[in-house]
């Protein structure tokens, strides 16, 4: 719950989060923060994962994440995917300040 707490009170640029996570599994979340109306449904979301199942990837994408990363990754490899990401998804964003928090 505390990655769905961070995204409300901060509304970051973008969401990067692992599949495996304490609380509840990355592709729940994705799940909740995509369904959940006081959110912001387009925010961008890169789910990281050690495994190589591609079933749990294909549930992290119909989940809604918009990207993934297999780990071990390279910073740039991740750095590139967040660049383009946010210019994508973000194109069409009025230039509202945002509040930014590292997780």
């Amino acid at each position: 719950m505390q990655a769905i707490r961070s995204v409300r009170a901060f509304s970051p640029d973008i969401v990067l989060m692992d599949i495996i996570m304490p609380d509840r599994d990355g592709i729940a979340t994705c799940d909740i923060i995509r369904k959940d109306i006081a959110l912001n449904h387009d925010i961008p979301i890169i789910m990281m994962t050690g495994s190589h199942d591609k079933n749990k990837i294909m549930k992290a994408i119909e989940a809604g994440c918009n990207d993934f990363i297999l780990k071990p990754f390279e910073f740039n490899t991740l750095l590139a995917k967040v660049e383009k990401l946010i210019e994508t998804c973000h194109k069409g964003d009025t230039g509202k300040e945002k509040k930014s928090a590292a997780h």
